[in-house]
């Protein structure tokens, strides 16, 4: 435990300051090429958790404490190890024995009797805390204020099921490639696999309890692959034909290509050295289906769609390169914090 703690913590301290959660991840299993696999799930667990519920920590955090740390590595911990406490199985002394001991191992020996103490002072007044806590909505439902103030205002009979919806953990879903198979079909293979799971629509299938993907029948070999079944609905509402060309603006590791490809479609592009990590994942994915979905590198695009030559100047592509990450951040805010009109972004 005392490793994974402390995995997550220095991950937790990264991703705070600014850098990719999965990039730092990925960077801690090179370093720790000889991680057993239990201790590499419990830190991912960590530092995914922390991240998903960190206003309820903060705020927790903050009102046991008399000010705040100045140490960023020990604010880290102390995150981990709060939501370690609340919301895994793990045996609470237990925990907190091992967070002590993490200090030791992170270089903050001064700061053991202080984790000791704030950790114990959580488990000792959790309900109190609890009910302070809840006077925060960022607190509460676990999701930036501005977002909470957008959906108030779009959704006002239904902003409070959205958030909680938003915190329960998701199924895994998956996406049945339809050139090769149909979710009925699917569903028979994992039946003679012992596993169950329930379709929706032609090609989207849930299953019931989630598994390894070592244990998804088809999963290495491109019958399926992991998708949430609402992602499943941009492809068909292109209305797409065997041999169009999609120009992806926003191409990620190649879910949605995928979707595109098995329609038929074909994604071209002039990726850039910048995204190079980006195009050899989504030309992989491409290949378990056998279609040439390469996507163009974003700035390119957002270019295209302004109108200009796929030859634009350095500074169209810089600008349009920035735009594109505003698009992806899903978090355009003025300098007052409030939410920007999309439309202003082109």
């Amino acid at each position: 435990m005392v490793e994974a703690q402390c995995l997550a913590a220095t991950v937790l301290g990264q991703v705070l300051d600014g850098r990719s959660l999965d990039a730092e991840l990925a960077a801690a299993w090179r370093r720790h090429g000889a991680l057993d696999a239990h201790n590499r799930a419990v830190a991912q667990d960590l530092a995914y958790g922390t991240l998903r519920f960190l206003p309820r920590f903060e705020a927790l955090l903050e009102a046991l404490l008399d000010k705040p740390l100045k140490d960023a590595q020990l604010r880290a911990l102390l995150l981990v190890v709060l939501y370690q406490l609340e919301r895994t199985r793990a045996a609470p002394h237990a925990v907190v024995d091992h967070a002590v001991r993490t200090c030791g191992v992170l270089g903050l020996a001064s700061a053991k009797g202080l984790v000791n103490a704030v950790l114990r002072n959580f488990l000792r007044r959790r309900t109190e805390l609890d009910a302070h806590v809840q006077r925060s909505e960022a607190a509460r439902y676990c999701h930036p204020q501005w977002w909470i103030d957008r959906l108030r205002a779009q959704y006002p009979g239904r902003y409070v099921r959205a958030l909680e919806a938003g915190n329960r953990h998701p199924p895994l879903a998956l996406r049945v490639n339809r050139r090769r198979a149909d979710a009925a079909s699917y569903l028979e293979l994992l039946a003679r696999h012992g596993i169950q799971g329930e379709a929706y629509g032609a090609a989207a299938v849930i299953l019931d309890k989630a598994l390894p993907a070592e244990r998804i029948p088809g999963l290495a070999e491109g019958l399926v692959s992991v998708q949430d079944p609402a992602a499943q609905l941009a492809a068909p509402l292109l209305d797409l034909e065997d041999g169009m060309q999609v120009l992806d603006a926003c191409a990620a590791p190649g879910g949605s290509g995928r979707r595109q490809a098995r329609a038929g479609a074909r994604q071209p592009g002039a990726p850039r050295a910048r995204g190079a990590g980006r195009v050899r994942r989504c030309r992989r994915a491409g290949a378990l289906v056998g279609r040439d979905a390469v996507p163009a590198h974003p700035a390119r695009c957002a270019v295209q769609r302004l109108g200009h030559r796929a030859t634009a100047s350095r500074r169209q592509v810089a600008a349009a390169r920035d735009r594109c990450r505003a698009i992806r951040a899903h978090a355009g805010r003025d300098a007052r914090g409030a939410v920007a009109d999309p439309r202003q972004w082109w």
